[in-house]
Order: C-alpha cells, then structure tokens, then sequence
C-alpha cells in the first residue's frame, strides 16, 4: 500500500529548536494527516480531514486524550474491518531545493507520521521496520513524502507453487532465515535475510550493496 503526504515541516526534524508546545501541535496535525491519509488508501469512502471535539462525543469517543487509543477506536469506527498487516516501510522523499541532508534526519521526522499510520491500522509502531535508508531525491515541481508498507513475509508469493521467479525485495523478504538467491542487479549471492540485514551465505558477512530481488532455490536432485 502506498501513500504519499506533504513533506514533515522544520518542527519534526530533531535540529529544531522550536518551543514544546509549538512542536506538540505540528506533531498533532502530521499523525492526524497520515491518520486520515491510511484510512481513506484503506477505502473509507468519507474521510475528514480533521477531528474535532464535537465529532469525537458523536462517535461515542469521550476521552480527551489524543493517544493511541483514541484514534485506533477511531479507526475501527471509521473501518470496522480488521485492517491488512504491514511489518516494513520504505520511505521516498521529494525535496523542493538541492542542499545537504542526511538520511536519518528526515526519517527521524517521520515519527509523527508513523504514529497515525500505525494507529489507523491498530498497530503498535514497534511492529514498523524501515527496510532500508530513505531514498532523497531532488523534485522542485512536485515536493513530497512516499510511504510504501510492505507486506510481512508469510504472504510472500515464494509459500506458492511458482517458487523458482525473481521476487521484489521491496515488496517481499524471506520468512525465517535460510539461504535463497539474491542479486543487486550486479552481482549473484547465496544469501541469508535474518529480518534486519543480508548476508553472504558462506562468509556470514553483511552484504554492503542494495539487494533489489531475490528467489527460492531450487530442490536438490532427487537420489538415484
């Protein structure tokens, strides 16, 4: 499932040095936008852009609080359904200007949108893994955040019968560690994915390239 969200205002970002209750604030609106943003990817015909007091008391939600709980009742008024299951992310962003950036302060600036996000699917953002550093590029006409959620291993299509096809690695990892074969588009490994890294099957080294798709191997040959 994707989504794509305004890039997170200077507030998120951990160099700011705005006031608390200013941050507070900018934090509400970005996990409210990704929050609303979830749910209308999620096929909620009528999405409102924001909550007020008035429509919470309507929806029978009477706590004042705007914590995890309060939006994940939210969301199962708004999608009574159990939303799907996502363990990974990928983050694109899209940034108006060229100047220098580092990759883990503008995934730091995600939090507040992580927070809605998980919220919306009635998850515990602990349950989140960014696959690998956010991807920067330079986009002066169209300025934005992409979010990619992943479906977890077990729907990988390799539990079907056409195991032996190059799968996405974006889309899906291996379930559990074993070795299966993997490529950067460059270069052939027997590799292991352990849930967080790659590794090479025979050194037990990380792999330091970009793994773009991999496939099961084959059964060995039967016996004589």
């Amino acid at each position: 499932m994707n989504l794509v969200l305004p890039l997170p205002g200077k507030k998120l970002s951990p160099n700011s040095r705005c006031h608390p209750i200013a941050k507070a604030s900018s934090t509400r609106r970005h996990r409210e936008a990704a929050f609303f943003a979830t749910l209308k990817a999620l096929g909620v015909a009528k999405v409102p852009t924001r909550i007020l007091r008035k429509d919470a008391k309507a929806l029978g939600i009477t706590k004042a609080g705007r914590n995890s709980a309060f939006y994940q009742r939210l969301s199962s008024l708004l999608h009574p359904d159990p939303p799907p299951t996502f363990t990974r992310y990928a983050l694109t962003f899209h940034f108006p200007t060229a100047r220098d950036r580092d990759d883990d302060n503008a995934a730091a600036t995600f939090k507040a949108y992580r927070d809605g996000i998980a919220d919306a699917l009635r998850v515990n953002d602990s349950t989140f893994i960014l696959l690998h550093a956010p991807s920067l590029y330079i986009t002066p006409e169209a300025p934005r955040l992409e979010v990619e959620l992943i479906v977890p291993a077990t729907e990988s299509p390799s539990d079907n019968a056409e195991q032996l096809q190059w799968i996405d690695a974006g889309k899906w990892l291996p379930m559990g560690p074993h070795c299966v074969l993997a490529t950067d588009m460059e270069t052939h490994f027997i590799a292991v994915w352990d849930g967080i890294e790659w590794s090479n099957a025979w050194t037990d080294e990380a792999i330091d390239s970009f793994i773009t798709h991999w496939m099961e191997l084959p059964d060995p040959p039967a016996g004589e």
